[in-house]
């Protein structure tokens, strides 16, 4: 199943979704996050793909940094007896191989909201499915001047990425 006829939104019709876009995928480098953006009017240097499955495919699994791609503070371990090893103000975000890197509390607090951002109510986000795929993906790029949105909706920049409301 293409992008195209993949993308899906809530109670939001089908044909002003498809209307003047298309969506490609490129890696964002710093987030480790494929991000969408519209193939005739962004103008980012990147390799792109047509699907997201395959994007996905390119991303290094064991690569995770802070929130945002912020450098991280130091490196923590989890002691058992006094909980992870990072200085006040810092919070021990943790990796695939048991060992995690100190990130400001303040910006994992920005990112988790950011990346688990909402739309006012009565909109909705705008998510993408594909077989390969377990369950409904938010559509995010990283900026909304990548004309990455549906026509008919509304781009919502965020400090790190963006999304979309319909």
């Amino acid at each position: 199943m293409g992008v195209i006829s993949a993308l899906k939104m809530y109670s939001f019709p089908l044909i002003l979704m498809l209307a003047p876009m298309f969506t490609e995928w490129f890696v964002d480098e710093k987030l480790n996050m494929c991000m969408a953006k519209n193939c005739c009017k962004a103008n980012r240097e990147v390799k792109s793909f047509s699907d997201y499955a395959i994007c996905q495919s390119g991303l290094a699994m064991d690569q995770f940094s802070c929130g945002g791609g912020v450098e991280h503070k130091g490196m923590c371990e989890n002691i058992a007896s006094k909980g992870p090893s990072c200085p006040k103000g810092q919070r021990c975000i943790w990796g695939p191989f048991g060992f995690g890197f100190c990130c400001d509390a303040h910006n994992e607090e920005v990112w988790h909201k950011e990346f688990n951002a909402s739309c006012t109510t009565p909109l909705k986000r705008v998510t993408i499915s594909n077989e390969e795929m377990s369950g409904d993906k938010v559509l995010r790029g990283k900026s909304c001047t990548d004309h990455f949105c549906p026509r008919g909706s509304k781009c919502v920049q965020g400090r790190y990425i963006a999304h979309c409301c319909a």
